[in-house]
Protein backbone atom coordinates (compact mmCIF):
# COMPACT_ATOMS: atom_id res chain seq x y z
CA UNK A 1 0.00 0.00 0.00
CA UNK A 2 0.81 3.42 -0.44
CA UNK A 3 0.87 6.47 1.73
CA UNK A 4 -1.74 7.51 -0.56
CA UNK A 5 -4.09 4.43 -0.03
CA UNK A 6 -2.81 4.71 4.06
CA UNK A 7 -4.35 7.96 3.95
CA UNK A 8 -7.70 7.21 2.15
CA UNK A 9 -7.98 3.94 4.49
CA UNK A 10 -7.82 5.95 7.58
CA UNK A 11 -10.56 8.68 6.37
CA UNK A 12 -12.69 6.16 4.96
CA UNK A 13 -12.07 4.41 8.34
CA UNK A 14 -12.79 7.39 10.38
CA UNK A 15 -16.27 7.49 8.52
CA UNK A 16 -17.45 4.37 9.08
CA UNK A 17 -16.99 4.64 12.69
CA UNK A 18 -18.90 8.13 12.77
CA UNK A 19 -21.56 6.52 10.90
CA UNK A 20 -21.40 3.35 13.31
CA UNK A 21 -21.86 6.10 16.61
CA UNK A 22 -24.55 8.12 14.43
CA UNK A 23 -26.51 4.97 13.70
CA UNK A 24 -26.16 4.41 17.92
CA UNK A 25 -27.47 7.54 18.12
CA UNK A 26 -30.58 6.97 16.01
CA UNK A 27 -31.10 3.63 17.41
CA UNK A 28 -31.26 5.53 21.20
CA UNK A 29 -33.13 8.05 20.04
CA UNK A 30 -36.19 5.64 18.14
CA UNK A 31 -35.99 3.79 21.33
CA UNK A 32 -36.65 6.54 23.72
CA UNK A 33 -39.38 7.93 21.36
CA UNK A 34 -41.11 4.33 21.92
CA UNK A 35 -40.41 4.14 25.52
CA UNK A 36 -38.40 0.47 25.13
CA UNK A 37 -35.06 -0.85 25.63
CA UNK A 38 -32.60 -1.87 23.32
CA UNK A 39 -33.85 -5.52 22.52
CA UNK A 40 -37.32 -4.16 22.85
CA UNK A 41 -36.49 -1.82 19.94
CA UNK A 42 -34.67 -4.70 18.06
CA UNK A 43 -37.56 -6.85 18.06
CA UNK A 44 -40.16 -4.01 17.23
CA UNK A 45 -37.54 -3.13 14.05
CA UNK A 46 -38.39 -7.17 13.13
CA UNK A 47 -41.76 -7.18 13.61
CA UNK A 48 -42.67 -3.37 11.58
CA UNK A 49 -39.92 -4.64 8.85
CA UNK A 50 -40.79 -8.09 8.42
CA UNK A 51 -44.14 -8.86 9.96
CA UNK A 52 -45.38 -11.46 12.39
CA UNK A 53 -43.34 -13.83 13.73
CA UNK A 54 -43.57 -16.86 16.62
CA UNK A 55 -41.22 -15.66 19.81
CA UNK A 56 -38.68 -18.42 18.63
CA UNK A 57 -38.07 -17.13 15.47
CA UNK A 58 -38.13 -13.44 16.78
CA UNK A 59 -34.98 -15.52 19.02
CA UNK A 60 -33.37 -16.51 16.69
CA UNK A 61 -33.77 -13.34 14.49
CA UNK A 62 -31.93 -11.58 17.37
CA UNK A 63 -29.90 -14.50 18.23
CA UNK A 64 -30.86 -14.00 21.88
CA UNK A 65 -32.40 -16.82 24.23
CA UNK A 66 -36.17 -17.86 24.31
CA UNK A 67 -35.65 -16.47 27.70
CA UNK A 68 -34.95 -13.66 26.94
CA UNK A 69 -37.49 -13.00 24.22
CA UNK A 70 -40.08 -13.81 26.60
CA UNK A 71 -38.69 -10.92 28.91
CA UNK A 72 -38.87 -8.26 25.92
CA UNK A 73 -41.91 -9.33 24.86
CA UNK A 74 -43.89 -9.19 28.33
CA UNK A 75 -42.36 -5.57 28.64
CA UNK A 76 -43.64 -4.67 25.09
CA UNK A 77 -46.88 -6.32 25.32
CA UNK A 78 -47.63 -4.07 28.70
CA UNK A 79 -46.39 -1.26 27.16
CA UNK A 80 -49.01 -2.03 24.17
CA UNK A 81 -46.68 -2.06 21.36
CA UNK A 82 -47.20 -5.69 20.45
CA UNK A 83 -50.21 -7.96 20.40
CA UNK A 84 -50.26 -11.88 20.57
CA UNK A 85 -52.57 -14.22 18.54
CA UNK A 86 -53.31 -17.76 17.50
CA UNK A 87 -50.85 -19.28 15.05
CA UNK A 88 -53.58 -19.89 11.59
CA UNK A 89 -51.73 -23.33 11.39
CA UNK A 90 -50.91 -24.94 14.86
CA UNK A 91 -52.85 -23.71 17.56
CA UNK A 92 -50.10 -24.77 20.40
CA UNK A 93 -48.11 -21.68 19.00
CA UNK A 94 -48.30 -17.53 19.11
CA UNK A 95 -47.67 -15.33 16.92
CA UNK A 96 -46.46 -11.97 17.75
CA UNK A 97 -47.17 -8.29 15.59
CA UNK A 98 -46.36 -4.69 15.89
CA UNK A 99 -49.74 -3.46 16.87
CA UNK A 100 -50.85 -0.77 14.49
CA UNK A 101 -50.59 2.21 16.65
CA UNK A 102 -46.69 1.19 17.45
CA UNK A 103 -46.57 0.23 13.63
CA UNK A 104 -47.45 4.07 13.03
CA UNK A 105 -44.95 5.52 16.04
CA UNK A 106 -41.76 3.40 14.17
CA UNK A 107 -42.62 4.59 10.82
CA UNK A 108 -43.23 8.36 12.22
CA UNK A 109 -39.75 7.88 13.62
CA UNK A 110 -37.82 6.46 10.93
CA UNK A 111 -39.54 8.85 7.93
CA UNK A 112 -36.84 11.36 8.18
CA UNK A 113 -34.09 8.54 8.02
CA UNK A 114 -35.69 7.14 5.27
CA UNK A 115 -36.47 10.12 3.61
CA UNK A 116 -33.15 11.39 3.69
CA UNK A 117 -31.52 8.58 2.17
CA UNK A 118 -33.70 9.23 -0.85
CA UNK A 119 -32.56 12.60 -1.24
CA UNK A 120 -29.13 11.54 -0.65
CA UNK A 121 -29.34 8.59 -3.16
CA UNK A 122 -31.50 10.64 -5.91
CA UNK A 123 -28.76 13.56 -6.03
CA UNK A 124 -25.95 10.64 -7.00
CA UNK A 125 -25.69 9.27 -10.66
CA UNK A 126 -25.26 5.73 -11.15
CA UNK A 127 -21.99 5.21 -11.05
CA UNK A 128 -21.79 6.64 -7.60
CA UNK A 129 -24.64 4.41 -6.52
CA UNK A 130 -22.79 1.61 -7.68
CA UNK A 131 -19.68 2.26 -5.79
CA UNK A 132 -21.85 3.35 -2.79
CA UNK A 133 -23.86 0.20 -3.43
CA UNK A 134 -20.33 -2.33 -3.53
CA UNK A 135 -18.75 -0.53 -0.46
CA UNK A 136 -21.92 -0.92 1.45
CA UNK A 137 -22.15 -4.78 0.36
CA UNK A 138 -18.48 -5.43 1.15
CA UNK A 139 -18.33 -3.48 4.67
CA UNK A 140 -21.58 -5.28 5.70
CA UNK A 141 -20.15 -8.99 4.27
CA UNK A 142 -16.90 -7.84 6.40
CA UNK A 143 -19.32 -7.22 9.31
CA UNK A 144 -20.72 -10.64 9.28
CA UNK A 145 -17.62 -12.34 8.76
CA UNK A 146 -15.91 -10.52 11.97
CA UNK A 147 -19.65 -11.62 13.90
CA UNK A 148 -19.61 -14.93 13.00
CA UNK A 149 -15.77 -15.59 14.40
Amino acid sequence: MSPADDEWIERIRARVQLLSDRQHGVERHLAQGLSVDHSGLMVMNVLVGSGPRTPTQLAENLNISTATTSLVLQRLEAAGHIERSEHPDDRRKVVISATPGSTEAVTDLIDPLVSGIARIVSGMDTDQRQAVERFLDDLAALYADIASE
